[in-house]
């Protein structure tokens, strides 16, 4: 066995039984890096036991930030104090990471569609509607919710209650025409009209999954193949499949970048296009995620 010019490996001694005797520390540098980062862990302990609020780890949030049964004007006087309002209520179930949800007394116990006002939910200070048209105008801008569904609270949040639901949904309110009546006037809609999107988009992502289960069993068997190739060819030839590595990453990195530069691009146009009594601090928490996505990219 050849000994290393840095390191001599110590000859094997019978007579030497337990660790040496002059010992020393070797990583003093690391050990001042492991107190540092246990000193900043424990400075971080201090400020968020000073500074921080426990209920935002169980009480969910509106998509405003505002937390759901508490008085959010104590930290911050442009916050609402949605005391009274202990249960988070997502206007449309089938898209709940884009749809606007907000904080409510009671969680709906049951399945209808509104046909005026008052039967219905919507956002935080939506003015009174004076006609028809301002109504049907917030239930497709997502102001006010289409349908009611019912729903039990789980963990302060109004979850639809099992698939009874969506299947009475499915079953009844997208397929009919109903009649809403504002100050004696009534107009017909059909509530396909103002949800059918989402719902397409859910519907398609299950049933796409259950019709090409099949192949994506196949595409799985064929990534383990690949990756024995690759590890093959690693062992073959490996001056070059590491130069062909590198240059690989690097064209995906660059070309990812771009690609996301201008979908990120498009995600801030559509923020900045949007009123401000209709924004949602989701999608603001999307186009900031797209920044920050694209500068880690292109670093």
């Amino acid at each position: 066995m050849g000994k290393s010019k840095i390191f001599p490996i110590p000859e094997y001694n019978p007579k030497v039984v337990g660790p040496l005797k002059n010992r020393k520390c070797r990583d003093v540098p690391f050990l001042i890096l492991f107190v540092c980062f246990w000193v900043g862990m424990y400075i971080i302990g201090v400020l968020a036991i000073q500074t921080g609020d426990p209920r935002r780890l169980i009480a969910p949030n509106d998509s405003w930030g505002n937390l759901c049964g508490v008085n959010n004007t104590e930290t911050n006087s442009s916050m609402r104090d949605l005391t009274t309002r202990k249960y988070l209520y997502w206007i449309n179930p089938l898209e709940p990471l884009i749809t606007l949800a907000i904080c409510i007394e009671e969680c709906p116990t049951i399945t209808i569609i509104p046909t005026n006002p008052s039967t219905t939910i919507c956002s935080y200070n939506t003015a009174t509607f004076s006609n028809v048209g301002d109504f049907i105008k917030s239930l497709v801008n997502g102001t006010c919710a289409p349908f009611i569904y019912e729903s039990k609270p789980i963990l302060n949040r109004c979850i639809p209650a099992a698939l009874d639901s969506i299947t009475k949904l499915n079953a009844s309110i997208f397929d009919s025409n109903y009649t809403v009546a504002i100050a004696g006037k009534s107009v017909d809609i059909n509530v396909n009209e103002y949800v059918t999107q989402g719902r397409s988009i859910a519907m398609q992502v299950l049933n796409d999954i259950v019709a090409a289960w099949p192949y994506l069993v196949i595409g799985a068997g064929l990534a383990v193949v690949a990756s024995f190739i690759w590890l093959l060819l690693l062992r073959l030839i490996p001056a070059l499949m590491v130069w062909f590595t590198i240059f690989f990453v690097d064209i995906i990195f660059v070309f990812g970048t771009i690609w996301m530069y201008f979908y990120w691009k498009n995600k801030k146009n559509e923020w900045d296009l949007t009123p401000e009594n209709q924004r949602i601090q989701s999608a603001q928490w999307e186009v900031y995620a797209l920044l920050g996505t694209t500068i880690f990219a292109a670093k």
